[in-house]
């Protein structure tokens, strides 16, 4: 089972989203570690044109052949404004019966970080809170290994079953002398139900605000064995590039996150193993197990990720990203999360700070929605296409 790593979910499935008390936690704000923004003058565009110029693995995608149904997207937030690969086939486009989205009354705001109280679902189930699997019985002489691999199945299995997600938020970047640039975006993440096919999940993040980037787009398609599937969409250029390779090192629209940090990594593209059990950074009355994951993939930005999560309810509290000479890049600090259905946490405050150039992005989430369905057309290249 993937997660989403972001965040997010993405942010963060397994690292930022994955989701102990009924009460979510404020942990202290951390400083993490992020890639550059695009220097003061610079257009957003300029910069992430520059960013995938020159990358032999970022190529402009191929046509699907029929468009499937349009994406459809919710109301801008209101933020303030900031100052200024191998070419492979699109996905395909499976329409369902599924209605469209409707866009949410409310923007997305920096909320307290309280219980949400569970709601009942249709007899259908489509979107309703599976009880979570009974935890494995350690084995008394497992290594370290096999104990980070354990906890790492272990907090899949307790996030997957939502099916489909909503949500919209802010992304604010600040450069080293505190020059601040704020951004709106929308995300919607939908679970594969099909077991026995190559495709674990959908996600796709669509800015809204300000202008110079509205209607960027990031389509994610997660693999279960093969690298994932990522496109970026350029509204100014009209165009969609595919992100594979050495690339998904780069910048994220200029912020201290990487292609790969939103990525949808699987469990078993990492080596995992246990180092300890120590309270949680920013919630010392809570503990946490922290385990060091080693990325398999050759091409990617990380030697290993340390990571703290919360015994029982695996939610991350923090991730110290380490480049490839070993030497501490980024940390990454979630300081609110929130619980929906009784079971899901999310997060939504969590900051990526950057310890080389001194810059940082923070995220605020909000607006979670898991009962409003999604469809596998709203997740396709064409459907980028569609977005302006």
């Amino acid at each position: 089972m993937r997660h989403w790593t972001f965040a997010v979910a993405l942010l963060a499935l397994p690292l930022l989203v994955a989701p102990a008390p009924a009460v979510s936690q404020d942990g202290g704000p951390e400083v993490i570690a992020p890639k550059p923004a695009p220097e003061e003058g610079d257009t957003l565009e300029g910069a992430m044109q520059e960013e995938l110029s020159g990358a032999g693995t970022s190529e402009e995608s191929s046509q699907p052949e029929e468009p499937p149904a349009e994406v459809t997207t919710q109301d801008a937030l209101p933020a303030e404004p900031g100052a200024g690969a191998a070419a492979e086939p699109a996905a395909p486009a499976a329409d369902t019966a599924a209605p469209e989205q409707p866009a949410p009354e409310q923007p997305a705001t920096e909320q307290p970080a309280t219980e949400q109280p569970a709601t009942e679902q249709p007899a259908t189930g489509s979107g309703e809170a599976a009880p979570s699997e009974p935890k494995p019985e350690p084995s008394a002489d497992e290594t370290a290994e096999q104990k980070g691999q354990r906890l790492a199945q272990e907090s899949s299995d307790q996030e997957s079953g939502w099916r489909w997600q909503s949500a919209n938020g802010r992304m604010v970047l600040l450069d080293a002398q505190g020059n601040r640039n704020e951004r709106a975006f929308e995300s919607r993440i939908l679970e594969d139900q099909d077991k026995s096919d190559e495709e674990t999940l959908r996600g796709i993040i669509v800015f809204k605000h300000p202008p110079d980037i509205e209607n960027t787009a990031l389509l994610t398609i997660g693999q279960k064995v093969a690298d994932d599937y990522q496109w970026l969409y350029l509204p100014a250029l009209k165009r969609v590039k595919r992100i594979s390779g050495s690339s998904k090192t780069g910048s994220f629209v200029g912020s201290e996150f990487s292609f790969e940090d939103l990525s949808a990594r699987d469990i078993d593209d990492y080596t995992h193993i246990w180092l300890a059990q120590e309270p949680c950074p920013g919630a010392a009355e809570l503990t946490c197990e922290v385990v060091e994951r080693r990325p398999k993939d050759s091409e990617s930005g990380y030697s290993k990720i340390v990571t703290w999560q919360e015994s029982e309810t695996f939610r991350a509290f923090k991730s110290d990203f380490y480049d490839r000479k070993g030497a501490l890049l980024k940390t990454l600090t979630v300081n609110r999360h929130q619980l929906f259905k009784d079971r899901w946490w999310r997060s939504t405050e969590l900051t990526m700070v950057n310890h080389v150039n001194g810059k940082s992005t923070q995220m605020l989430w909000g607006n979670y929605d898991f009962d409003t369905p999604l469809k596998e057309g709203d997740f396709t290249v064409r459907a980028l296409e569609r977005l302006q």
